[in-house]
């Protein structure tokens, strides 16, 4: 045997219009493309910055047996 309750609808199913939901999730697309393209305008930036940031070359130091030697000594 299964059980179904039987009663008043739910006020969701009593008040759902059809026409109203189409537009609704027609806006949702609309706004989903603005949404996505400024998180890719924000992407972009958040990337340059990052290589600004981070992207420069500095002068490269090589580690000599003094070097080494006096940095041991100090520990």
């Amino acid at each position: 045997m299964i059980l179904v309750e039987i009663g008043e609808p739910s006020f969701r199913r009593a008040h759902f219009d059809e026409a109203s939901n189409e537009a609704e999730l027609r806006t949702n697309l609309d706004t989903a493309e603005e949404i996505r393209d400024r998180a890719l305008g924000v992407a972009e930036a958040t990337k340059q910055h990052y290589k600004r940031r981070f992207g420069k070359q500095g002068k490269l130091i090589l580690p000599t047996p003094e070097t080494i030697l006096q940095r041991d000594k100090c520990v």
